[in-house]
């Protein structure tokens, strides 16, 4: 059986984070992204340039040989709200 490619976006922390952490257990190939590189199997790409995610795709394909097999669409903006 051949190993999957996963890309994952917004992949620092939070959900992101455990999904990515989950899926390489499994022994998925697995490429994170993230608005800032934090470490050598991120992607940074932030999604506020236009062109974030057509370079994001293109360093996922060559990450993965050339195939992505799926995308976890998990990016997002964080904003803090107070509860109070």
């Amino acid at each position: 059986m051949e190993i999957p490619a996963i890309l994952v976006t917004g992949s620092s922390r939070g959900i992101g984070a455990a999904i990515v952490q989950g899926l390489r257990k499994r022994g998925a190939t697995v490429i994170g992204h993230a608005t800032r590189a934090i470490d050598s199997d991120t992607i940074a790409a932030d999604f506020a340039d236009p062109g974030a995610a057509r370079l994001l795709w293109d360093q996922a394909l060559a990450a993965g040989d050339g195939k992505i097999d799926v995308l976890v669409n998990n990016a997002g903006l964080f904003a803090a709200s107070p509860i109070g």
